[in-house]
């Protein structure tokens, strides 16, 4: 009986995970960019990646102006294809334009995208007033959530009603397609 036991812990542990645990990095400063502080990123994010499933970028912390987590993926994906990569990335700073740019630029390169608001920045004038429920709905439409994973990051005490309109079609809409 105990060996069974013993099967059935070893079968659990020999399945797949159900939690999926991702490493958050910050890629350099802009002030600090250098081949030194990206070598010592890469070998931080090859240390941690035999531990996790996988690594997420961050873009501007704080609003601390950051070598984008875009081309600090497209680095990794070079040097590893198996790795699952995320990135965050910020509306605050972007408009509607560059956001798709980047996010068509993505596609094959990371796994999927954070959209989040972000940290003011002093140095960034903010140049829409884009939200990123709105940004992640049109990116939707335009048909870029069917080619990476879109993630939508909510205040910590959501308003879940006003969410799901703001992401959903209307009933209208969805008669007439």
């Amino acid at each position: 009986m105990l060996w069974i036991y013993r099967s059935k812990v070893l079968i659990m542990y020999n399945q797949k995970p159900i939690m999926t645990v991702r490493y958050e990095i910050n890629p350099p400063k802009i002030s600090d960019d250098g081949q030194n502080a990206r070598n010592v990123l890469f070998e931080r994010i090859k240390m941690i990646s035999s531990v996790c499933n996988g690594i997420h970028l961050t873009d501007s912390v704080l609003g601390i102006p950051r070598v984008s987590p875009f081309e600090i993926a497209k680095q990794i994906r070079e040097s590893d294809k198996n790795i699952k990569l995320t990135c965050s990335l910020r509306v605050r700073d972007k408009n509607l334009n560059e956001i798709e740019k980047i996010v068509e630029q993505s596609v094959g390169t990371v796994d999927g995208i954070l959209v989040l608001m972000g940290d003011k920045s002093d140095t960034v004038l903010n140049k829409d007033e884009l939200v990123p429920s709105q940004v992640v709905k049109t990116l939707n439409d335009n048909g870029l959530g069917e080619k990476t994973e879109l993630f939508l990051s909510i205040p910590s005490n959501p308003n879940f009603t006003k969410i799901q309109k703001k992401l959903m079609p209307s009933l209208q809409d969805f008669v007439r397609k």
